[in-house]
C-alpha cells in the first residue's frame, strides 16, 4: 500500500481502506471528517511497499488487519515487481500494482472500480479526468512554449522532480517546458549553481511558508532563493492544497492541478474559474461540499506575476 492507493481508494471507495500508507495528522482530520471519511484517520498505518527495508511496510501490522489485497499505485520503478512479489510471499496476501504514468490515471480508476465492484463510480472519475486532458489538448496554444518551469518542493522548495516526474509530464502537456535533472544534485536537492544558468519563467512552490518568505521578501526562504532572477522578480506560485498538495500528490496533479497550473501559465488562454472547478472536483472525488468562500480562499494564494503577465 502506497500513499497513492490510500489518496485514490480515498476518492473511490474509502471504506474499502484497511490501512493507510501515511497517518492522517490532526491538521488533515478535520478535512476528512467534512468529507465523512472520519473512519480513515483511525485506521492503522502499515507503510508503503516501495520504500526501503528500514522504513518499509510494518509486517506485523498488515498480519493484523488481514487486507484481502495489498494494493500500490504509482509509476513502474526498478525493482518494483521483484519487492511485491517478495511482499506477497511474505503476507500471503495478492499484491495488485496499478500504473498512473500520465495519461493513464483514467484507466487506472476504471480497472480500480473493476476491482472493488463500483465501476460506475470509477468510469465518473475517469470521465472527468479525459475530460481535462481534452480541454487542455483543444486550448493548447505554442504561448508557453518557451516558459521554463521548475517544480521546486518539499520545505523551502529545496527538492526538484527528475524528467521521469508526473510533474514534469504535466508542465509539457500543458506547452510549457519543466526544468529538470541534472540541474539538481544527485540526491534531489536543487544545485541552485547550475539553476543559475537557466532562464527560469516561474517557480512553482508546494510550501505555503516558503511563499509567504518569498512574497515578503525576508525570511529564510527569500535569503535561499533571492538569487533566482525569476524570483527576484516575483514570477513564484504555490499549489493549493487541500486532502493534498495539487502538484505535489501523483493523484491530483493529473486532475485538479493540470488545470490550476494551466490558469496560471497562461490565465489568457486558460482562462478557468478555479474556485469553481475546485468545488466541482472536491464535490465528485471527495463527496466535500465546499462553499463559494472556502474554494476562493483555497486557490486565490496569490500569484505575485505569473509567466503569462510577464
Amino acid at each position: 500500500m502506497g500513499i497513492c492507493a490510500q489518496t485514490m481508494l480515498c476518492t473511490l471507495l474509502p471504506e474499502k481502506l484497511a490501512s493507510v500508507a501515511v497517518s492522517i495528522n490532526e491538521a488533515e482530520t478535520q478535512e476528512y471528517l467534512n468529507a465523512g471519511m472520519g473512519a480513515v484517520t483511525d485506521l492503522p498505518e502499515t507503510g508503503t511497499a516501495i520504500k526501503s527495508e528500514a522504513t518499509g511496510i510494518d509486517l506485523g501490522g498488515i498480519e493484523a488487519i488481514v487486507p484481502s489485497i495489498i494494493l500500490d499505485i504509482g509509476t513502474p520503478k526498478e525493482e518494483l515487481g521483484s519487492r511485491l512479489d517478495a511482499l506477497q510471499e511474505e503476507t500471503g496476501r495478492p499484491c495488485v500494482f496499478l500504473d498512473i504514468s500520465f495519461g493513464k490515471l483514467p484507466e487506472a480508476y476504471r480497472k480500480l472500480g473493476q476491482l472493488l465492484g463500483c465501476g460506475k463510480r470509477a468510469e465518473k472519475l475517469a470521465s472527468y479526468i479525459e475530460g481535462i486532458y481534452s480541454d487542455i489538448e483543444k486550448r493548447r496554444t505554442k504561448v508557453l512554449g518557451s516558459c521554463k518551469v521548475l517544480y521546486a518542493s518539499g520545505e523551502l522548495g529545496l527538492h526538484s522532480r527528475g524528467s521521469a516526474s508526473l510533474q514534469a509530464d504535466v508542465i509539457s502537456f500543458i506547452g510549457a517546458v519543466p526544468i529538470v535533472t541534472p540541474h539538481s544534485a544527485e540526491n534531489g536537492t536543487i544545485d541552485f549553481g547550475a539553476l543559475a544558468s537557466e532562464d527560469v519563467g516561474i517557480v512553482l512552490f508546494d510550501d505555503a511558508d516558503s511563499f509567504d518568505s518569498l512574497c515578503s521578501h525576508e525570511g529564510e526562504a527569500y535569503e535561499i532563493w533571492s538569487s533566482i532572477p525569476a524570483v527576484q522578480s516575483g514570477r513564484v506560485a504555490v499549489s493549493p492544497g487541500l486532502f493534498h498538495s495539487w502538484l505535489g500528490s501523483l493523484v491530483l496533479v493529473q486532475a485538479i492541478g493540470t488545470l490550476w497550473l494551466a490558469s496560471v501559465l497562461c490565465p489568457m488562454v486558460y482562462d478557468y474559474d478555479m474556485a469553481q472547478k475546485a468545488e466541482e472536483f472536491y464535490g465528485l472525488f471527495y463527496g466535500l461540499e465546499t462553499d463559494a468562500e472556502t474554494t476562493r480562499e483555497l486557490v486565490n494564494k496569490p500569484v505575485v506575476e505569473g509567466y503569462a503577465h510577464g
